[in-house]
């Protein structure tokens, strides 16, 4: 693995973070209230590029360890159960319970993806809104540490 990947990662993970800081604000807003309409849509975005990062965090590695992709409709699914099991070429990247709270991120980003803007549901986006900075800290502890354990064994 070249520090290529390293590099990557640390820079989607600084994206990551800017993506939840860019909206910080209305985040704490709704911790005492619901989110207006256009609030719920910042959000609705914040949460869909969310996942977004981490999905880049993931093919980056499937390319540079793996040298493969999940293809076709179930890919993104795919791609993100391919990051929890061990292959040929590593162990797991991340626990099965970081997969499950990426799994809600991505159930969301189908919704983003599919629905209307005045369908989004404040009730059911508020915990992906307030786990995120958890979610973004546990994974960026998980992969830090996979990406040590690669270069470690790569020397």
């Amino acid at each position: 693995m070249s520090r290529s990947l390293r590099h990557e990662v640390e820079t989607e993970f600084r994206n990551l973070r800017l993506t939840l800081d860019h909206h910080r604000d209305v985040v704490d807003a709704c911790k005492l209230r619901s989110p207006t309409s256009v609030e719920l849509d910042a959000l609705a975005v914040s949460l869909h590029s969310f996942y977004l990062g981490f999905e880049n965090i993931f093919k980056r590695i499937a390319l540079a360890i793996d040298g493969v992709l999940p293809k076709g409709p179930f890919s993104h699914i795919k791609l993100l159960e391919s990051m929890a099991v061990p292959t040929d070429n590593r162990r797991a990247v991340i626990s099965t319970d970081l997969e499950t709270d990426l799994l809600d991120l991505l159930n969301f980003r189908h919704v983003f993806r599919h629905a209307y803007a005045y369908d989004l549901k404040w009730t059911k986006m508020k915990h992906l809104v307030f786990n995120a900075d958890e979610t973004l800290a546990k994974a960026a502890k998980q992969i830090a540490s996979f990406i040590d354990e690669v270069e470690q064994a790569s020397r």
